[in-house]
């Protein structure tokens, strides 16, 4: 968006209000972990179109009646510089800014823009928690998106040290399962059961550290489903009890 100068002209408004465009991602794409919106700058002296800093951008989504959504430099930037720009927006300039996103395609991309020593999930995942923290410090009210891929889609494959700290693996290919750690050890784990009418079973396993003692939350997309349910061990929306701390076993009841 950075290089489309006729981006805050009234041509551009309209279209975007006639096309039925809700939403306006800015600065866009790969620029978007060069971009430094303080000084309207491009890494390396890449090309910024006149009349297309955050001012102009936020100009034309509102008039355009649509949703802003900006995307922090995760790959040059720092947590204190996308802190800095909510600040701006939603308290100096009142602009009322709710999506955020930390980069974009970070982790895995040769040609993102990415000055950390390691490329993997592991750390872009760190460094997503930072910019989480300094941000919402600013604006607690603000939603913020993170990269993530689904299993053996690129970049899946790409995996640096600590990314695999925890697997699953179940009884039957109707029920794809996969599972996080929280920051402070807990467990999620998320189900897209095609199969819920029949016993099945989950196993977890871990790799380098030992889970919480809390109880792990089963989150659940049931076959004809509408919805994501989610429940901790021991309630009525799917019944699993788990054994054990560590390479647990679930079972659905």
């Amino acid at each position: 968006m950075e290089y489309d100068g006729t981006l805050a002209t009234p041509a551009v408004q309209s279209a975007l209000s006639t096309g039925g465009l809700d939403a306006v991602r800015y600065p866009g794409g790969s620029y978007a972990d060069g971009y430094h919106w303080q000084t309207n700058t491009e890494d390396g002296g890449g090309f910024v179109a006149p009349n297309t800093d955050f001012d102009h951008y936020t100009a034309t989504v509102r008039a355009a009646g649509a949703q802003a959504i900006v995307t922090a430099n995760c790959g040059s930037g720092t947590p204190q510089e996308a802190a800095a720009w909510v600040q701006y927006s939603n308290v100096t300039k009142g602009y009322g800014v709710k999506y955020w996103e930390i980069g974009n395609g970070e982790y895995g991309a040769s040609w993102e823009g990415d000055n950390h020593s390691s490329h993997s999930a592991t750390t872009y995942a760190t460094n997503l928690l930072q910019y989480i923290s300094a941000m919402k410090a600013v604006d607690p009210s603000i939603k913020i998106g993170a990269v993530l891929t689904t299993p053996a889609s690129w970049p899946d494959g790409i995996v640096g040290p600590g990314d695999t700290q925890v697997s699953t693996s179940s009884s039957t290919s109707l029920l794809s399962t996969h599972a996080v750690k929280r920051a402070n050890g807990d467990v999620d784990v998320m189900l897209i059961n095609k199969d819920p009418n029949n016993d099945a079973s989950v196993s977890l396993s871990y790799n380098g550290f030992t889970p919480g003692s809390g109880t792990p939350t089963v989150y659940s997309y049931l076959k004809n489903g509408t919805s994501i349910t989610s429940a901790t061990n021991g309630t009525k929306v799917d019944i699993w009890s788990c054994n054990g701390q560590r390479n647990q076993q679930w079972t659905l009841g």
